[in-house]
């Protein structure tokens, strides 16, 4: 029987790889057809169309966890009884983050203001639903799947360390990768997991993710995960040469001043779970681990 249940699994999570991947080559599909009927020499319709294509892996990802590995919206910590007030707390936090790299970026003299950039009102706005569809995806599968099922399996630290670390071998192609890089995708991997473990909602860490990616790119026009962009509606260029700051051709998650950023991110969200776990303890298990999803 054990051995039965070993091999069962293993067809799940082969069936997941291979569902989740045809899911992705088929958003890339979709998202380069329909930048092709719009405008087929824009970058940036192509850049707004390619996020935005991935609600095509959403869903799938939704349908797979509910009708294979039967686990409900609650499971992935997705049934809030306030959901907007929690993405629109998880885009402060996001904002607040990625804020404190650009002040002292600033302060620091790394980086100084020159003027507007190229993206209109409505062109930045595209980007504000691209990014939270993109951030979306990425938090469901790592932060509410992944997490899910690594902490009915083997518990809470290996559900926060392991996705995290999943989270970093998707970046490793990503261009201009460095140590400080690595390590950040970690922490902000961490960080994240912390902040579902906090609120029992995947809305906040999604929301803080979507935030960070559009205030990173198309507000300040710095790289997002090693990509430039097409634009941005504020110009920042450097003028200091400090990559503990500026974290070189990785832009900003490749900086040291991230790592610190992230750091108390973390410590901060730590505080709030253990300070919630005292008077709730049932928020160390934030939900009823589901006995169907084996």
């Amino acid at each position: 029987m054990k051995k039965n249940n070993t091999l069962i699994i293993i067809g799940k999570v082969l069936l997941f790889i291979l569902v989740y991947m045809a899911a992705r080559t088929i958003a890339s599909f979709v998202g380069g057809l329909i930048t092709g009927l719009i405008n087929p020499n824009s970058k940036r319709v192509f850049d707004i169309v390619g996020l935005a294509s991935l609600i095509i892996p959403v869903i799938v990802v939704l349908l797979f966890s509910r009708f294979v590995l039967k686990l409900k919206p609650q499971d992935l910590w997705l049934k809030h009884p306030k959901p907007g007030f929690k993405y629109l707390a998880g885009f402060v936090a996001g904002g607040v983050l990625f804020g404190a790299y650009m002040l002292f970026a600033v302060l620091s003299k790394q980086l100084a203001f020159a003027g507007r950039g190229a993206l209109s009102v409505w062109q930045m706005l595209l980007y504000l639903p691209a990014y939270a569809i993109q951030s979306f995806e990425d938090e469901l599968l790592t932060r509410g799947l992944l997490q899910r099922v690594i902490k009915d399996k083997w518990g809470v630290v290996p559900s926060i360390i392991l996705p995290s670390l999943i989270f970093v071998a998707l970046h490793l192609i990503n261009p201009g990768i460095n140590f400080f890089a690595l390590l950040n995708i970690f922490l902000v991997g961490v960080l994240f997991s912390l902040m579902v473990y906090a609120t029992g909602s995947l809305w906040l860490a999604a929301a803080a993710h979507g935030a960070w990616n559009f205030l990173q790119g198309p507000i300040f026009g710095q790289n997002v995960s090693g990509n430039a962009g097409s634009g941005s509606f504020f110009r920042f260029e450097a003028v200091g040469n400090n990559n503990l700051v500026l974290g070189d051709k990785f832009g900003p998650e490749g900086s040291l001043v991230t790592v610190v950023i992230l750091s108390l991110g973390i410590a901060f969200y730590f505080w709030q779970w253990r300070k919630k776990a005292k008077t709730e303890p049932e928020i160390l298990a934030v939900s009823e681990s589901n006995p169907e999803s084996a």
